[in-house]
C-alpha cells in the first residue's frame, strides 16, 4: 500500500478508537436512540466542510439502492453498539468486532468478487480464535463447550456480535455506493438519514423531550461527531481502493490493541496477561489475513 493509503487506513482506526471511547462516557448519560439522533446529527458539519473544500462530484442513478441498504444497516449497528458498551467494559465489547472480518470475508466474495485464499482464511481463524479468548473468564478457557457458552452470556458480547454482522456488510455496501457518488456525499447520506430515522423514532415513541442536552454532553457529542466524520470518512477513502476484508482485519486488530489500552487508562478496566496474549494472537492473525503464505 501507498503511504497516503496507510496514512488513511491508521487514520481511520485511531479515529475509530476515539469514538469509541466518545459512546462509552456517553451511554450511562442518555438512551441509546437519543444519542444516536445526536451522534448522527453532528456529522454534518463535518461532511458539509469536507465537501465545500474537496468537492461534492456528482450522484450516479445506481447509488441509491447500495446507499439505503448501508443506511438501515449503520443505524442498527450504530444502536446495538450503544447497548453493548452500556452493557460491558469496553476492553471485553470491542475485541468481539474482531469477528467481523470473517464475516466480511463470507459476504465479499458473493457481492464483490474479493475471495480470500488459504493462508487468509487461516488467519481469519487464528482473529476469531483470538476474540473468543479475550472474552473468556480464566476458569473456563481449557474447556471448548464452557468458552462458548461465557462468550455468549458476557455482558454485551451477543450485542457486539450483532453489530460485528451489521458492521461486516456496511463496507460491501458502500464500497458499491461509492463508485456512483463521492466519500462527502455518501457520509454526509448516511448521517443526515441516521438522524431523520431515529428523529422519526423518537416522535414515534413520544420521546421528544428528552432530546435537550446538557453542556457536558453537547461537548462530547461534537467531538464525537467530527470523530466520526474522521473514521467513517478515512475508511470510505480506504476500501474505495483496497480490499475491504483486508481492511477490516487491520482496524480490528489495532481496535483491539487501543480498546485494552484505553480501557485500562480511561475507565480503569483491569486487564491481565491472557488479555495481552489474546491481543498478540488476534494481532498474528491480522497479519496472515493481509499477508497471505
Amino acid at each position: 500500500m501507498t503511504i497516503g493509503l496507510w496514512a488513511a487506513v491508521i487514520g481511520s482506526t485511531l479515529a475509530w478508537s476515539g469514538f469509541d471511547v466518545i459512546r462509552k462516557r456517553l451511554v450511562h448519560a442518555h438512551s441509546t436512540r437519543i444519542l444516536a439522533f445526536w451522534l448522527s446529527l453532528a456529522q454534518l458539519p463535518g461532511y458539509l466542510i469536507w465537501g465545500t473544500f474537496a468537492g461534492w462530484g456528482r450522484i450516479a442513478p445506481e447509488y441509491w439502492l447500495p446507499a439505503s441498504i448501508s443506511v438501515v444497516l449503520n443505524l442498527a449497528a450504530n444502536l446495538l453498539f450503544l447497548e453493548a458498551v452500556r452493557r460491558g467494559p469496553l476492553s471485553v465489547t470491542i475485541p468481539v468486532l474482531s469477528f467481523t472480518p470473517v464475516f466480511v470475508a463470507v459476504f465479499s466474495g458473493p457481492l464483490l468478487g474479493e475471495y480470500l485464499n488459504g493462508g487468509q482464511w487461516c488467519g481469519v481463524f487464528v482473529v476469531t480464535a483470538g476474540a473468543l479468548f479475550l472474552t473468556a473468564p480464566r476458569g473456563v478457557r481449557k474447556n471448548p463447550i464452557a468458552l462458548v457458552l461465557a462468550f455468549i452470556r458476557a455482558p454485551g458480547v451477543l450485542q457486539m456480535l450483532g453489530v460485528a454482522l451489521l458492521w461486516a456488510a456496511t463496507p460491501l455496501f458502500d464500497k458499491m455506493a461509492l463508485r456512483a457518488a463521492s466519500v462527502p456525499i455518501h457520509g454526509g447520506t448516511l448521517a443526515l438519514t441516521g438522524a431523520a430515522g431515529m428523529l422519526l423514532f423518537l416522535v414515534v415513541k413520544k420521546e421528544l423531550h428528552a432530546l435537550p442536552l446538557s453542556w457536558f454532553s453537547s461537548r462530547w457529542i461534537l467531538g464525537g461527531g467530527f470523530a466520526n466524520v474522521a473514521a467513517l470518512g478515512l475508511q470510505l477513502v480506504s476500501i474505495s481502493v483496497m480490499v475491504v476484508s483486508e481492511f477490516e482485519s487491520f482496524k480490528r486488530a489495532a481496535g483491539v490493541l487501543l480498546s485494552l489500552l484505553l480501557g485500562a487508562s480511561i475507565f480503569g478496566e483491569k486487564i491481565s496477561r491472557a488479555h495481552a496474549f489474546a491481543a498478540f494472537t488476534i494481532a498474528v492473525g491480522v497479519i496472515a489475513v493481509l499477508n497471505p503464505i
